[in-house]
């Protein structure tokens, strides 16, 4: 049995492919694209994911998806120099549907080109679910004997979802709280948890400062003394310079980690971008969401 891991950055990346084509084709469009990662014996773990070109023909009045073969190599061995122990794992589509179509088959077979045993994982944007559950399912493809006939069929797999640092970095960011008036990042979240907290602990302190005055004799009670000098011994001291400076820092960190890694987004899609002008010259396919329409394609072409 297979253990699969998928990032959740993959499904940010599949959102904003999804939500930029329905933008530019004004309705609900499905969209393809490659899943990249680990793969070591059983154990899979899908990092990353590129959107896709392809074609569209009819064969026996169904509409068959054609990946474009030279697109994938080119995006394959953009990702190879970033990423030289990653591979291939499979592809996902994003459409008003979590079950495979008869077009998957088609598109297995091309997959198996990359890989022997390709994943499939389909999302549905508009899909009203639960909170907590994804609107999204992985495959993977297998044959039946009935009959002495081998039948070709998607066969559910589990996953589960893990993150690294950098990505709880954005995700933290991404997820950040919002309220009808305004945003609110996660350092003001932070900083409103800490001045709840600070109002709290000073209401503590003015009910104990009012019951001392109320009752001095409870400073020679050495049971409370004891018990009021175990809390103030575990409020720190530091004067307002030291707080600022380490607030400052501490946002500066924030702040830096989160430059960086739109700066890794950013180059990502430049390469991208880099490929797709190497490719369109010589014949003409479909460009996906995230890149430019022909026009500024062309203006843009001499500066790589």
């Amino acid at each position: 049995m297979l253990s699969i891991t998928l990032h959740p950055l993959i499904f940010l990346s599949i959102s904003d492919h999804y939500t930029r084509a329905k933008v530019n084709n004004g309705k609900p469009t499905r969209i393809l694209g490659a899943l990249f990662g680990k793969q070591k014996g059983r154990t899979v773990d899908i990092c990353k994911s590129f959107e896709l070109l392809y074609n569209e023909k009819e064969e026996s009045g169904n509409v068959i998806l054609e990946i474009i073969d030279k697109y994938i190599k080119q995006q394959f061995e953009l990702y190879k120099q970033l990423f030289p122990d990653y591979e291939i794992l499979g592809w996902y589509s994003c459409s008003n549907t979590l079950d495979p179509i008869i077009s998957d088959e088609h598109l297995f077979k091309t997959f198996q080109k990359y890989n022997e045993k390709p994943l499939y994982l389909t999302v549905n944007i508009e899909s009203k679910t639960e909170i907590g559950n994804l609107p999204a399912k992985l495959w993977e493809g297998i044959m039946k004997i009935n009959n002495n006939i081998a039948k070709f069929e998607f066969q559910p797999v589990d996953f589960k979802i893990g993150s690294l640092e950098d990505e709880r970095i954005v995700l933290s960011e991404v997820t950040k709280s919002k309220d009808t008036s305004e945003e609110s990042s996660q350092f003001c979240i932070n900083m409103d948890l800490s001045l709840s907290s600070l109002k709290m602990l000073i209401s503590q302190l003015e009910l104990i400062q009012k019951m001392i005055q109320t009752d001095p004799s409870l400073l020679k009670d050495d049971e409370f003394v004891n018990r009021l000098n175990k809390i103030t011994s575990r409020i720190p001291i530091e004067g307002v310079k030291t707080y600022k400076e380490d607030l400052v820092k501490d946002y500066g960190d924030y702040v830096m980690l989160n430059a960086i890694s739109e700066m890794s987004v950013s180059l990502e899609k430049m390469q991208a971008l880099k490929g797709a002008l190497k490719s369109k010259r010589s014949r003409k396919h479909q460009i996906p969401a995230n890149f430019m329409d022909y026009q500024d394609l062309d203006e843009i072409d001499d500066d790589f």
